[in-house]
């Protein structure tokens, strides 16, 4: 079975994706981390490289993060560029993984939507929270939720909707969702 768990940035999907991980060994697809890699690569490189001039380049002639992010999080064509170039080299990555994960895998993502990978999961879990909680347990994240889908637009494609009040109850409530599901299935 693939999961997957979504919501906007800063509501603990990470957080509650470890738990998982630990308790039930399903292996986690992390969106971010696959992005954050794939910065790292030459052919991604020649492509933003292309796309946005060697201003994105670190003194070590890499992707600067923060100088992207910069650009990208300023300009909403830009963002929409580096999307197109982004999003079908992450689809694939998580694809290849899922394939290599077999039977189950967990993907932890704001933007599974986005990236076109709804038809490859048998489940979705959304996790909210309100602005005040995320801007008291991570007030960096809330700047990103401009650029995000809103929770109406979320709850469209999730099968269960998990409201995070910055409580350990949440990591119970949804372990015990995904023992539920997992129960009838084989895993190792």
């Amino acid at each position: 079975m693939i999961l997957a768990i979504t919501g906007k940035a800063g509501v603990g999907k990470s957080t509650i994706a470890s738990h998982i991980e630990e308790i039930f060994r399903i292996p986690i697809i992390d969106l971010d981390k696959i992005g954050h890699d794939l910065l790292q690569t030459p052919q991604i490189t020649e492509l933003l490289v292309q796309q946005f001039n060697s201003a994105i380049l670190d003194e070590n002639q890499t992707i600067s993060r923060p100088l992207l992010s910069k650009l990208v999080f300023s300009d909403f064509k830009k963002l929409t560029q580096l999307n197109a170039i982004m999003h079908p080299a992450i689809k694939n990555s998580v694809l290849n993984y899922t394939q290599q994960y077999k039977p189950h895998a967990l993907i932890v993502g704001a933007l599974i939507k986005e990236i076109g990978l709804l038809e490859h999961i048998d489940h979705v879990i959304l996790i909210t929270a309100s602005k005040k909680n995320i801007k008291e347990y991570s007030p960096t994240k809330l700047a990103i939720h401009k650029f995000q889908a809103n929770d109406a637009d979320y709850k469209c494609f999730s099968d269960r909707i998990f409201t995070n009040d910055f409580t350990n109850n949440l990591s119970k409530d949804i372990i015990q969702h995904i023992y539920s599901l997992l129960k009838e299935i084989p895993y190792d």
